[in-house]
């Protein structure tokens, strides 16, 4: 057998396989909606109600339905009849009112009024059409008659329970419920069975996304960490041991005539400045410029060194700064400064500047840039790059995060002279605190 015949004759099974399996559906489907509902076993039969006025017992009244079972497209003959069994005629009788629930209302009508003895009245037959498809309902039929005294008699007479049904609905009701507990089970376990399936696909998922997170961990634990570590050691913590220095020794209001206290401490001020403008001017020619995690840390302390290097340049000038700087190296000590400082005309001249631009709070006619108000930069230059400098080793090291210390510098205690590049970093600040917020709370456990 070649191959397209055994392609035509695998077509030919699979139709036919598929023909069977419907008809098979169908049969069963047909099967089970033509298996006789449970209501249809109700026993079929008339209804017969016998009843008498009080003080009137001769009187017999009888009312018969020829059904107690009604299908909602069928009626039901109902025929209500009066047999004088006393020793006197009675008259005057009369229908005062039909209950019909379940029916469309329709009105008895008696045939005669007069009772003579021994004699009986029927009402015309009526075919009570129903007005629902579902229920039991009594027929309820209040009348009343006169005797030969005059006296007055009511009573009242009710057929059993008439059941009100619809054979069509009941069957699809009950194929419905049959299909649906036929189908309950292989449906909940197929149900059970997807949502397992996706369930074990997620925890994969899952897994394979947490074993990436931390394979690229490791990765950038072996690669981008060790190289941040070295840039930190050998450019960041040294930018920041000076400017905490420069925290530690800047005078808010120095004198005119110094005394011996305020010359030394202004002394360790300028070597401080002077080493931290090293070790920038180091970074910038090694590396190009600040690298942290945070964008926005980034624009923070880029902004606020901007603004400290534009008043270094206006107040001292660069000429001198790069002349100053030219005498000293990262390994230059205190000691070694300040010999170097009575050698070096340079250093000298760097050394007049720089007490001047401390004194401008004293001088007019710009008194508002003083060293003192740059000093404020300082800080939060110190407290970015100290807490970006620790922060790549904070959740995989250390499991808590950097301190970020920084007090609120007000308006007036900025420098003039510089107002787009202060606006411009303190709005960067604001955007800084925030995402340093949500960096924070990232460590805190659920419920602490």
């Amino acid at each position: 057998m070649n191959p397209t015949t055994k392609k035509y004759v695998r077509s030919f099974l699979l139709c036919a396989l598929t023909g069977v399996v419907l008809m098979l559906v169908y049969f069963v489907l047909r099967l089970t909606y033509s298996f006789p509902p449970r209501a249809m076993e109700t026993q079929q039969s008339a209804v017969v109600a016998t009843a008498s006025p009080s003080g009137l017992k001769g009187l017999l009244v009888r009312m018969w339905v020829n059904e107690s079972v009604v299908e909602s497209r069928e009626t039901a003959r109902l025929v209500l009849r009066f047999e004088n069994g006393t020793d006197q005629p009675l008259r005057d009788l009369k229908i005062i009112d039909a209950q019909e629930p379940g029916f469309w209302y329709k009105p008895l009508k008696l045939k005669s009024s007069v009772l003579a003895k021994g004699d009986s009245v029927e009402t015309e037959p009526i075919d009570l059409a129903p007005s629902t498809n579902r229920g039991r309902f009594r027929v309820t039929v209040r009348y009343q008659v006169t005797d030969q005294q005059n006296v007055v008699h009511e009573g009242t007479i009710a057929t059993s329970p008439i059941t009100l049904r619809d054979e069509a609905r009941e069957r699809r009701y009950l194929f419905i419920r049959r299909i649906v507990s036929f189908f309950t089970l292989p449906l909940i376990l197929g149900v059970l069975g997807l949502w397992f399936q996706r369930w074990q696909i997620r925890r994969d998922e899952d897994s394979k996304t947490k074993a990436g997170i931390e394979s690229r961990r490791q990765e950038i634990w072996k690669t981008i960490l060790p190289q941040f570590y070295a840039l930190s050691e050998k450019y960041y913590l040294p930018i920041v041991r000076s400017l905490r220095m420069i925290d530690q020794f800047r005078i808010e209001k120095p004198q005119m005539v110094p005394d011996d206290a305020e010359a030394k401490k202004m002394n360790r001020l300028l070597f401080e400045y002077l080493f931290l403008l090293l070790r920038m001017d180091l970074l910038r020619r090694k590396k190009g410029q600040l690298f942290f995690k945070s964008r926005k840390g980034e624009k923070v302390a880029s902004l606020a060194w901007k603004v400290i290097i534009l008043g270094s340049e206006k107040h001292i000038g660069r000429s001198y700064m790069d002349a100053a700087l030219e005498k000293m190296t990262v390994d230059t000590t205190y000691k070694q400064f300040n010999f170097l400082l009575k050698e070096s005309v340079a250093l000298r001249e760097v050394e007049e500047r720089f007490r001047t631009w401390n004194l401008s709070l004293n001088q007019e006619p710009d008194p508002t840039q003083d060293f003192y108000r740059y000093t404020h930069l300082a800080a939060i230059m110190q407290a970015t790059i100290y807490f970006e400098a620790n922060r790549p080793f904070d959740r995989d090291w250390y499991e808590e995060p950097t301190d970020f210390t920084l007090a609120e510098v007000k308006e007036d205690q900025y420098p003039s002279g510089h107002d787009k590049d202060i606006a411009k970093m303190k709005e960067a600040l604001i955007a800084y605190r925030e995402e340093i917020k949500a960096y924070m709370d990232s460590f805190k456990r659920p419920g602490a």
